[in-house]
């Protein structure tokens, strides 16, 4: 299973809340292109692609059991 794939609809939500000038074209999810998709977010962000990794592992980590599901805003 590809931790990426399953929970793209969550860290999407993430990134998109701490980096409010992403837009969905930036964080369309591209099936086989998830290292370019990476590292593009990471250029547009301004951070290091360690750091980007770094926040997709924990969103990964703090995720619902259920692959793509976007916790309700609190």
């Amino acid at each position: 299973m590809n931790t990426l794939t399953d929970h793209w609809g969550l860290i999407k939500e993430r990134l998109k809340q701490k980096y409010a000038h992403l837009t969905d074209n930036d964080l369309a999810y591209i099936k086989d292109r998830e290292e370019e998709i990476l590292r593009q977010i990471a250029e547009k962000t301004g951070t290091s692609r360690e750091e980007l990794d770094q926040e997709v592992r924990e969103a990964c980590a703090n995720a619902p059991t259920v692959p793509n599901a976007v916790p309700a805003a609190a």
